[in-house]
């Protein structure tokens, strides 16, 4: 690993910019690729960004060589976005310039002037909706020009939809190639009748737009090649021939995921007061998500969360659920905790308290309880037990042993996921695990 040179050092507020570009962007055109917690934040705003980009050169200033600082890069953005941003353009565009130290400054000048453009050939490759928003993510910059060409006498009512859409629509003679040539012609000239345009998505599964790509590129446009083979949508940058393949069968419009998170809190309390259970079955809810919005759970969190597995993203209580998995092999229970909770739900608890799951419910709530009056973090698991016996006339104890959960209360504390336990001097205090 070679240390960073003075150049190098001085490049890197050319780094701080593309860091602050990268998070302006994906805030406005992929907001869900931010994590939740950082989406409110005002990164369209130029003071927050200079403030921001400071933070950022303080935190990178001693870094002593350019692979520390790309590993460095990558853990920062790890923290604020979710992993579907590593397997997109934006990431690969990133990297690429934070290697080779290639970034321009005045990002939001620059979305603001520069543009792409979107050319189609509707006779031999058609785009619905749902592909042309995966053209949009291919794009570096905003899709705002799109021009379909076409004999519309021809092509039913499709100049309707496309109009609708937004598309400016060019008239072609009948006439074998006819669009290829409308294209080539109209095509060659964009550099000179939109300066502003940076990029072109030459969307034609016929071959003979090679020329135009060419002519485009020779002055300084980006050109994405657009074609379909089967039911894959096939995506050539010219620039960097990066081929990127996506299969049009798969295309699905999925829920933001703070929409998916509170659609199974919904599930779920809805599902609690038909059945008067607090906790539900994992694979019940994954059911009722697939009745009501005929999507597959598993699939949503995969798309949010490639490198992790529904459990794993379901028993992280940030989302506000709980997560309750008695043993490795047995099925896996959630709930939602509330301020207020159904009566009916909560009397039938109180009557019986028969298993480990229900436990737990009764232990978590008077924990809360216990917080919220000491206004601590944490409390003594003696008060638990005390508040336990004194609210259910039998020992904390005794439970245990007759559940055959041990008697070491503090073991038990420290099993379950949704409480945390920590000991100062020789005293165990527990806290609720957000």
């Amino acid at each position: 690993m070679s240390s960073m040179t003075t150049n190098q050092s001085i490049n890197l507020n050319s780094i701080c910019d593309g860091v602050v570009r990268i998070l302006f962007l994906i805030h406005n055109k992929h907001p869900n690729w931010l994590k939740e917690q950082f989406r409110s934040y005002p990164w369209q705003d130029v003071n927050f960004q200079n403030k921001f980009k400071q933070k950022l050169q303080k935190k990178f200033n001693n870094i002593e060589n350019h692979d520390d600082l790309i590993n460095k890069l990558i853990d920062l953005l790890s923290y604020l976005v979710y992993p579907i941003f590593f397997k997109s353009f934006y990431f690969r565009e990133f990297m690429h310039n934070a290697i080779n130290y290639h970034f321009t400054n005045n990002h939001q000048q620059e979305l603001d002037f520069y543009l792409a453009i979107l050319l189609l050939d509707t006779e031999n490759l058609y785009l619905d909706i749902n592909s042309e928003k995966f053209l949009s993510t291919v794009c570096y910059y905003p899709i705002k020009l799109k021009f379909a060409f076409g004999n519309w006498r021809n092509l039913g009512k499709k100049d309707v939809e496309f109009y609708e859409r937004g598309y400016e629509l060019l008239h072609v003679p009948p006439g074998k190639n006819s669009a290829d040539l409308k294209m080539i012609s109209f095509g060659s000239s964009i550099w000179l009748n939109y300066p502003k345009a940076k990029e072109v998505l030459i969307c034609s599964s016929d071959g003979d737009l090679n020329h135009l790509s060419t002519a485009l590129q020779h002055h300084g446009l980006t050109v994405y090649k657009v074609s379909r083979r089967g039911d894959e949508l096939i995506v050539l940058n010219s620039q960097t021939a990066q081929m990127q393949r996506f299969a049009l069968s798969k295309i699905t419009e999925y829920p933001s995921i703070n929409q998916c998170f509170e659609e199974v809190k919904s599930l779920i309390t809805s599902e609690q007061k038909r059945t008067g259970k607090i906790w539900i079955k994992l694979t019940r809810l994954i059911q009722m998500f697939k009745k009501k919005l005929n999507l597959n759970l598993s699939e949503v969190i995969e798309y949010y969360f490639p490198q992790q597995g529904i459990e794993e993203v379901l028993s992280d209580s940030k989302h506000g659920l709980v997560f309750h998995k008695p043993t490795s092999d047995s099925d896996v229970y959630l709930t939602v905790f509330t301020d207020k909770v159904d009566e009916s739900i909560k009397e039938k608890e109180i009557v019986k308290i028969d298993s480990p799951v229900n436990l737990e419910i009764v232990l978590v709530r008077i924990i809360r309880k216990l917080i919220q009056e000491s206004n601590q973090e944490y409390v003594p698991i003696s008060q638990v037990a005390s508040e336990y016996q004194k609210k259910y006339q039998v020992s904390i104890t005794k439970t245990m042993e007759k559940l055959q959960l041990g008697k070491k209360f503090a073991q038990l504390i420290a099993s379950y996921e949704s409480l945390e336990l920590k000991k100062q001097e020789s005293v165990y205090y527990v806290g609720i695990n957000y």
